[in-house]
């Protein structure tokens, strides 16, 4: 089980995605699992992230069946609502032919679309083979996959959106009232995202998150006035010089069949770095306290961006 945390208002959308991956019993898999994407249809845009099952340990792997499944459902129709129920029997139909080896147990899934629809409203899917919307949540995967869509109300200003997935069990109220002043003060873009990311990464030391929860951190963000460039982040508690980029799938009319899936981008020098405090050895392995090295080039960056 993982965490993926939706901030949303009439400016943006911020998505951010932890990369680790467990068995059911939380021993660690991978730090490195991409598990969000962006989807464009012919009336919205929205991003698309996942917890739960992560792959069955052969050939099966989610992140890249969902790309292939979301394109199967668009040939009913292009238009996001029907997309929704169309991917829900997608993906029923799939689990029910192909992963009968996996149990149900391990099966369990919820997939989480969120984006603007055409109108400039929030729009917010869940899709999920073993959270029921109205009783409880069920301890092995059901025979199908059931779903729930829910809208920001039209003719309010500012409306707001907070929404979480996987480990949300480990977020208390005053997280989501910190979210939502800042949210509700239509915040700069960077509060927003540095909040999400923060919010994941704290998570993740906490117990009830049960060692599932990551601190790389993907995160995928969208502007309102232009909703088909969705924006792509990372952030990570060890230096890296590999960038992992959003997976792509355009379901509009007429698209073909291509998508983009664990695409990356890398340099020869790291430029990823953790915040650390600024008198911590830096994480780089250098000796150097963290202000006199990449604290030093991160506050230079930060500078440069702001500029």
């Amino acid at each position: 089980m993982t965490l993926a945390v939706v901030l949303g208002n009439a400016d943006q959308v911020v998505v951010a995605v932890d990369r680790r991956t467990t068995t059911s019993r939380r021993k660690i898999v991978s730090e490195d699992a991409g598990k969000v994407g962006h989807a464009i249809c012919d009336d919205a845009s929205f991003i698309y992230c996942f917890t739960g099952l992560a792959s069955d340990g052969r050939k099966f792997v989610t992140s890249r069946w969902l790309p292939m499944a979301l394109y199967n459902a668009a040939q009913k129709s292009h238009r996001y609502f029907d997309i929704v129920i169309a991917f829900s029997d997608e993906a029923t139909a799939y689990f029910r032919d192909h992963l009968k080896a996996v149990s149900a147990a391990d099966r369990r899934l919820t997939i989480m679309f969120v984006g603007y629809l055409e109108t400039g409203q929030i729009v917010c899917s869940l899709i999920s083979n073993f959270q029921d919307w109205e009783v409880v949540d069920h301890p092995e995967a059901q025979p199908a996959f059931s779903y729930l869509t829910e809208g920001s109300p039209i003719g309010i200003e500012n409306p707001t959106y907070v929404q979480a997935i996987g480990q949300f069990g480990a977020l208390t109220r005053k997280d989501e009232g910190e979210v939502r002043a800042l949210l509700e003060r239509r915040s700069p873009p960077n509060a927003l995202l540095q909040k999400a990311i923060s919010w994941v990464q704290n998570v993740s030391d906490r117990p009830k998150a049960r060692g599932t929860v990551g601190k790389r951190i993907t995160t995928a963000r969208l502007i309102r006035t232009e909703p088909n460039e969705p924006l792509v982040g990372y952030a990570s508690d060890t230096v890296e010089t590999t960038m992992p980029l959003l997976d792509q799938v355009d379901l509009r009319t007429g698209a073909s069949r291509a998508f983009m899936v664990e695409g990356r981008l890398s340099t020869t020098a790291p430029f990823i770095y953790p915040r650390q405090h600024r008198n911590a050895l830096c994480s780089c392995g250098s000796g150097k306290k963290y202000r006199h090295c990449h604290g030093r080039i991160a506050k230079l960056s930060a500078a440069k961006n702001t500029a």
